[in-house]
């Protein structure tokens, strides 16, 4: 359900000047250094600079949840000796190319940053997501865990994620089902399961 941004349009630009005035939104293509791990950007760029030279740059990468939300997850890409910015992180959907912000607001302080989101439609369904993402990404950096690798849960925040969980799951389904997403085969399912459209809520 979750896609890359495939082009820039005015709906991409206004939220990014709305996140930072400072630059404005590019294509940057995706290629993995030897080496790169999965969800560890700043490793992965660091990596390319002991390699090659370079620098980090800080920013944002878009995604798209269809045509009812646009966010923007931390991220960083690599700026070689020629001054040519390149992705060399695995991306989830392998995409070949990403739309990224640079922002020179960021920092890299060790700790998590929450996603930006923004709904592209007036719904109390997509407003509900955010909330429950907004509440899940709190949850695990309260106080003391924004400082820890492995976060220990107590009983009671292990229950409501469980919760938050769920009603996301239903949620999805319920937005594909009411503005009729176009999934191609080979898109994630809007289940959440972690597979190609084709092989599960597709399958015929």
């Amino acid at each position: 359900m979750y896609t890359t941004v495939p082009r820039l349009d005015n709906t991409i630009s206004d939220f990014c000047e709305e996140i930072t005035q400072a630059s404005k939104p590019i294509s940057v293509p995706v290629i993995p250094i030897l080496g790169s791990e999965p969800l560890e950007c700043i490793k992965n760029v660091n990596l390319a600079i002991t390699r090659n030279g370079g620098e980090m740059i800080l920013g944002w990468r878009l995604w798209r949840l269809r045509n009812v939300m646009v966010e923007a997850e931390f991220h960083t890409i690599w700026k070689n000796s020629q001054n040519e910015l390149i992705d060399v992180s695995e991306n989830e959907l392998n995409s070949a190319n990403i739309i990224f912000l640079s922002d020179p607001k960021l920092t890299d302080t060790g700790m998590q940053v929450n996603n930006i989101r923004k709904a592209l439609v007036d719904d109390e369904l997509i407003y509900r997501f955010i909330t429950l993402k907004n509440r899940e990404f709190q949850i695990f950096n309260d106080g003391e865990k924004a400082q820890q690798f492995e976060v220990e849960l107590t009983d009671e925040e292990t229950i409501e994620l469980n919760c938050i969980y769920r009603e996301s799951n239903e949620i999805l389904p319920a937005l594909q089902n009411k503005y009729a997403f176009d999934l191609g085969p080979y898109d994630m399912c809007f289940c959440n399961s972690g597979m190609k459209y084709k092989f599960c809520c597709g399958k015929k």
